[in-house]
């Protein structure tokens, strides 16, 4: 797998030289091209001036014109190969496990009180988030963190969006590319509310018609100067000068009137730029499922203009960026009124394409999403997808393993909690923590229409919920002990509705005395003895195995074995009861003396 990417960045890497290559032959063509320009100019200052030599002249103009285009054209291409080199850098990375030290960690969507989202790492520092994330724009970004944080699809849904994912798995050049297109533009991770919020406003000028007569004021200003250089009248002369007057005021009335509108649409330029090279990579693809090709359709023919809006606000902002060049703008403006051209194309715009601006956003952020999911097919080989099923608590799965875990240290486990309550027990280190939150993020990738880290996998639709990392919060007041109380109520509150659910609890109790923890423990797990309710519990407290007297209740279990004085885990669980400890053994390890 390591080796189809290594062989894509070799052949990248010849494809960057030779842009290279060419960009520098077009800049020392076009240098070259500026000294003979120079050397002309000098002898017809100096010299004399020729017919011929003003041939010459106009020919090196234009040939320095031509390597100017094909330069900016070859530094584009090598700008897009560099592009290339890194998102496919990103994915020899996701293979090595050298991920953990992407940036976007998603770690403005991590809260302590979701349901999961924290115990099984989906969020945040390490996370699943972390792993898959292709998206650059803040919709596509805010689409996957919602998809597996729970956003409790019906399985149409989801099947849907497996269908998707499937054949973006057989596409790893288009996700590629839809990553690259929108690398190096901060813009698009913003929330776009604004660019929302200013495309579908009411409108920017009250009085259009009077700005599209207005914008005319020029045109004839620059008509009757024309007709004064070859019709000598005095009163038109006059007329020109009183229309350059009324001009200036228009001018000044355009300034105080428009500018912050102006302003804000050049503030959009890159980022509309972007968003107009993610759409042209998107409508080159052809798609086999339903969802891409209906999702492909809305962006390139929506009823409000599809891409077109986009592409068209694209075409006034880069226009309207001329204001940011003062010594070109002001003169230009002063001539030909620009402000009045600007915001008379502004509101053509609007009334064409304004409302539909946040709805193309969503169809790109909901792309994008997809092809974050699609990335354990591409990385992982993890190609199988789970199956929905109608009957309720079924949750089976064969060689499931942890996606977080790399590859070469991973150990998977058939798994089947259908309809039970496991109570795990077994040493320290030995995978008990391990194999719930294997469960948990299988189950999330399943929900989300992802492929899952297995072989196979049967579920049923359910809420998960989990309570592992619990943490005191002394700025409130609270415990460790009350903390985790705090979570455990929420978990037999949601109970009581008699919905479909799952719970997976690490060493319940642990901040009390092993007394109450046992009592306490043997409670929760009777109150969530439901046929409605599925979960497991990992403990060290063996008192806890008794309870398998109940059908529902099993218990499993991880070991160690020694081998010259060293512990050795399988991390394979197993039916029954635990039997061996390892707590006072690592005591020794440590230089502590039983």
């Amino acid at each position: 797998m390591k080796l189809r990417f290594k062989e894509k960045a070799d052949n990248l890497e010849l494809e960057r030289d030779k842009a290279k290559k060419k960009s520098n032959s077009l800049s020392n063509f076009r240098g070259l091209t500026m000294v003979a320009i120079a050397i002309i100019l000098c002898t017809i200052f100096f010299d004399r001036y020729t017919f011929l030599r003003g041939i010459i002249l106009i020919v090196l103009v234009l040939t320095f014109v031509y390597f100017v285009y094909k330069h900016s054209i070859a530094i584009k291409e090598l700008k897009w190969i560099e592009r290339l080199i890194e998102v496919n850098k990103k994915y020899v990375d996701r293979i090595s496990g050298q991920w953990k030290s992407f940036s976007d960690k998603g770690e403005e969507y991590c809260n302590e009180e979701h349901f999961y989202g924290m115990d099984l790492d989906i969020v945040g520092r390490n996370s699943l988030f972390q792993l898959i994330n292709t998206t650059n724009t803040f919709k596509g970004r805010e689409k996957l963190a919602n998809v597996l944080l729970g956003s409790h699809d019906s399985i149409g849904e989801i099947v849907k969006r497996q269908q998707a994912v499937k054949d973006l798995g057989e596409k790893l050049d288009f996700v590629q590319h839809l990553e690259a297109s929108g690398i190096k533009s901060s813009g698009i991770t913003k929330k776009p509310d604004e660019l929302i919020d200013f495309s579908s406003r009411k409108n920017f000028a009250e009085k259009i018609g009077f700005i599209s007569i207005v914008r005319y004021i020029p045109v004839i200003l620059i008509a009757l100067l024309l007709v004064n250089l070859f019709i000598r009248v005095q009163l038109v002369s006059y007329i020109a000068v009183g229309l350059f007057v009324v001009q200036i005021i228009f001018n000044i009335y355009g300034a105080m009137k428009f500018s912050k509108d102006l302003d804000e649409v050049g503030t959009y330029s890159d980022d509309l730029t972007t968003y107009k090279n993610i759409i042209k990579v998107i409508e080159k693809e052809n798609f086999d499922a339903p969802y891409l090709k209906e999702l492909s359709k809305k962006i390139a023919i929506d009823e409000n203009g599809g891409k077109k809006s986009i592409e068209a606000l694209e075409r006034v902002s880069r226009k309207i960026a001329i204001r940011n060049n003062s010594l070109i703008y002001f003169p230009l403006n002063l001539i030909l009124l620009l402000d009045y051209r600007f915001i008379y194309n502004l509101e053509k715009w609007r009334k064409n394409y304004g409302v539909g601006m946040d709805k193309i956003l969503e169809y790109i952020g909901e792309i994008e999403m997809l092809a974050s999911l699609s990335v354990l097919i591409h990385t992982e080989e993890c190609s199988k997808f789970p199956i929905f099923k109608e009957e309720k608590g079924i949750v089976e799965g064969k060689s499931l393993g942890h996606p977080l875990i790399n590859k070469e240290k991973r150990v998977s486990n058939d798994i089947n909690i259908s309809n039970k309550i496991f109570i795990i027990t077994g040493s320290n280190m030995a995978g008990k923590t391990t194999i719930l939150r294997t469960i948990g993020i299988n189950m999330v990738l399943a929900y989300a229409g992802a492929p899952i880290c297995g072989e196979s996998m049967n579920c049923s639709m359910m809420d998960i919920f989990t309570s592992m990392r619990i943490g005191d919060n002394l700025g409130e007041g609270i415990s460790t002990f009350y903390a985790e109380l705090l979570k455990i109520k929420e978990i037999i509150a949601f109970s009581k509705k008699e919905k479909p659910m799952i719970f997976l609890m690490d060493e319940i109790f642990r901040g009390t005395n092993s007394l109450d923890r046992i009592v306490g423990a043997e409670t929760v797990v009777k109150t969530l003895d439901k046929p409605w309710i599925v979960g497991g519990i990992a403990t060290h407290d063996f008192e806890l195995c008794h309870l398998d007297e109940n059908s529902r209740i099993e218990n499993y279990h991880f070991s160690e074995s020694y081998e010259n004085d060293n512990i050795v885990f399988d991390y394979k669980i197993k039916k029954g009861k635990a039997t061996t400890t390892n707590a006072q053994f690592l005591m020794k390890m440590v230089g502590l003396e039983i």
